[in-house]
């Protein structure tokens, strides 16, 4: 019924975007899990990554129970590029 819809580029649909302020839903593609959700303020370089984004000291990606190893690093590429 709320479901989002996301353009090529990964960025939300305006039609079924939420309304979160000055906050955009980005879809990066699968990663830690299949349907990872991050943000980002619009008209600044601040994102949210989640789950997707580790601490450049973690020795590991955690459970990885649902992830999809496959396209977890592009997924944190098209991340970053966003």
């Amino acid at each position: 019924q709320h479901r989002l819809t996301f353009a090529a580029n990964g960025w939300v649909e305006p039609a079924t975007a939420p309304t979160f302020g000055p906050l955009k839903v980005f879809y990066p593609g699968p990663g830690h899990t299949s349907d990872n959700i991050t943000v980002g303020i619009d008209g600044t370089d601040i994102a949210f990554g989640g789950c997707l984004i580790k601490d450049s000291k973690a020795k590991s990606l955690g459970n990885l129970g649902d992830a999809d190893t496959e396209h977890y690093a592009a997924s944190a590429r098209a991340f970053g590029a966003a």
